[in-house]
């Protein structure tokens, strides 16, 4: 006030977080798991009331409301369990007593893949000069077939038709 040179000071929490969140490419088989941030640049404890997703399969770990004390920070644990091998994109968006920011909105992103994977063992050249080596499969989908190409360094020898079998054998 004028009269009595007083001053009214108000304090109040500051939301600060990121605006993106890659979960990166996961197998169907595991839960795409990923964290974010918050932090509290207020001077007021930063109150999160709630997290929505605007779509099915995501999900935080913590328990709301979840209050970050001022200068602070606390870790959030997102996942997402959803079963189609393709890309994602959500949004997230989390409710608080920010002032200025009351919803702040934050885009997950990443992919989803069936887990099919070919492993290649090599062993050492045999006394008759063979080279074995070892395919496996690790199949989540049907396999109809495989094709890969084998590159040898022609160090030693040059590699022809005559002298490279395949071995088929299967094992469930």
């Amino acid at each position: 006030s004028a009269k009595y040179s007083g001053r009214i000071t108000i304090y109040s929490p500051q939301l600060n977080a990121p605006t993106t969140l890659n979960l990166g490419a996961t197998p169907v088989t595991e839960v795409a798991q990923g964290t974010v941030l918050v932090r509290n640049y207020g001077s007021a404890p930063l109150r999160i009331d709630r997290v929505v997703f605007n779509q099915e399969g995501f999900s935080v770990e913590e328990t709301f409301p979840l209050v970050i004390e001022k200068n602070k920070s606390v870790t959030l644990h997102v996942s997402f369990n959803g079963q189609e091998q393709a890309p994602f994109e959500a949004m997230m968006q989390l409710y608080s007593n920010d002032p200025d920011h009351r919803l702040h909105n934050i885009v997950v992103t990443g992919s989803r893949f069936a887990p099919n994977y070919l492993h290649f063992t090599a062993e050492d050249v045999l006394n008759d000069g063979a080279l074995l080596l070892h395919v496996d499969l690790s199949n989540y989908d049907p396999v109809d077939g495989i094709q890969f190409d084998v590159t040898y360094p022609n160090q030693w020898f040059t590699p022809t038709d005559d002298l490279i079998t395949l071995k088929s054998e299967k094992s469930v």
